[in-house]
């Protein structure tokens, strides 16, 4: 290939760059005028099943850190550890 020719990925499989806070609550924001029809927006990707996989796992972690509990139980401890 000619130099500077390189095949470029689709942009559905290109990692999209860590966005701020800020940048996050308006891309939220945003989507919101697409309520209803998401999938069919810009802001389809928000649908992704690995997205709510790591809010559920963040939420647990920090609802455990709030009241105090260990991240895994006693017995969960104890089966890990043989």
């Amino acid at each position: 290939a000619a130099a500077g020719c390189e095949k470029v990925p689709p942009r559905a499989i290109t990692p999209r760059p860590q966005l701020s806070a800020q940048q996050q609550l308006r891309r939220l924001m945003g989507s919101l005028a697409f309520a209803g029809r998401l999938a069919d927006s810009p802001y389809a990707d928000m649908l992704e099943g690995s997205l709510w996989e790591a809010v559920a796992a963040r939420f647990k972690e920090d609802a455990h850190a709030l009241l105090g509990l260990p991240p895994t139980s006693p017995l969960a401890s104890c089966v890990e550890a043989g």
